[in-house]
């Protein structure tokens, strides 16, 4: 599993509106860490976790993203 330092660094950027600092915390971390750690570790529900993964990695643009956190 990729640094648990790395993964949170990125989400707290995301959801403190770094967004670049976000993508560039990310680089090189996979979908499934930061969705794994999101639902399990944190306690996330799916759907966040999901949104949050994808945004990180480049799946989805910000619009989508903070349609499907809800």
């Amino acid at each position: 599993m990729a640094s648990i330092q790395r993964i949170e660094t990125a989400v707290d950027n995301l959801i403190n509106g770094n967004l670049t600092q976000a993508r560039k915390s990310a680089r090189g971390l996979t979908y499934s860490d930061i969705f794994d750690w999101l639902t399990g570790s944190v306690g996330w529900p799916e759907n966040r976790s999901r949104a949050c993964a994808d945004y990180l990695v480049g799946r989805i643009d910000f619009r989508t993203y903070c349609k499907s956190d809800r």
